[in-house]
């Protein structure tokens, strides 16, 4: 199995200063130009 990597994100990202979904996604695509499989985890509550 190669490398993968997970991003948390979540509605306050932006507000936090993290930048929108799109920054997250954007970055999701530079990382999997690194032959990483990268996958985004949307987190809204602790529960989640």
């Amino acid at each position: 199995m190669g490398k993968r990597l997970l991003l948390l994100t979540g509605p306050g990202g932006d507000a936090q200063g993290w930048g929108n979904l799109a920054v997250t996604e954007s970055l999701q695509k530079t990382i999997e130009s690194l032959d990483v499989h990268c996958d985004i985890g949307w987190v809204e509550t602790v529960a989640d």
